[in-house]
């Protein structure tokens, strides 16, 4: 709690210099759960800014397991390291619905800080239990370590930075492509012999195998596919 208010006494420029010589200190690992974010805020704060040795224990989670997720912190604590007690606390749950989160500044000193040690507790264990199981899949461990991790700061530039679009030249490609489109559609139409939804497989079915007499190379549970692998 004393760490806590002397935090909440520096300014946010010193604050922000602390972070900065912490994230480009290489002799410190840092550990977090989707750093991506604060990648993002901190690249806004301060040009040239490149973090050093860090860890994200999200991103490893992705990289070693076999779900499609949710990945929120709250998920990660609940399905992989079985602490039930986050799902009590709406801070948990970063990938939720904004009005229901509730900003770690605005909680009651006594509960913001039971909320920041089990944030804490979760990943530090969630680290340790993620070194051994890479111990035990060197393949996934690679992906993680020279691919994924790195990209995270990578990701978060490119966020950050945004990209120039010319958008004349996005319109003038988009009527090309709806151009090009209609001169198809219009030939399939006469080949045909009469307008349908192009879209629609059952339709389409009926049209390629029924009316032009086409053989079906394969069939699905609801009819002939009409699949591009399928018709190539």
């Amino acid at each position: 709690s004393s760490m806590l208010n002397e935090v909440e006494n520096i300014s946010e420029d010193d604050l922000l210099n602390l972070l900065f010589d912490i994230y480009a200190n290489e002799n410190i690992m840092k550990v977090g759960y989707d750093v991506k974010s604060d990648f993002r805020f901190l690249i806004s704060k301060k040009d040239g800014f490149r973090p050093l040795n860090y860890y994200d224990l999200m991103i490893a989670y992705y990289s070693w397991t076999t779900s499609n997720g949710p990945f929120g912190i709250r998920d990660f604590a609940t399905n992989y390291l079985g602490v039930d007690k986050c799902n009590e606390d709406e801070t948990f749950n970063p990938t939720g619905k904004a009005k229901d989160r509730v900003l770690v500044t605005d909680l009651e000193e006594d509960k913001r800080t039971n909320m920041l040690v089990e944030f804490f507790n979760v990943i530090s264990s969630g680290r340790e239990n993620m070194k051994k199981e890479f111990e035990n899949d060197f393949e996934k461990e690679k992906l993680f370590s020279t691919i994924e991790n790195p990209l995270v700061y990578v990701l978060a530039k490119i966020e950050a930075t945004g990209i120039t679009v010319d958008t004349n030249e996005l319109r003038n490609y988009s009527k090309d492509i709806n151009d090009k489109l209609k001169v198809v559609t219009e030939k399939i139409y006469e080949l045909a012999g009469e307008e349908f939804n192009i879209s629609s497989p059952k339709q389409l079915g009926d049209i390629l195998f029924n009316k032009l007499g086409i053989e079906s190379k394969k069939k699905t549970k609801t009819g002939m596919s009409t699949s591009a692998e399928t018709l190539e």
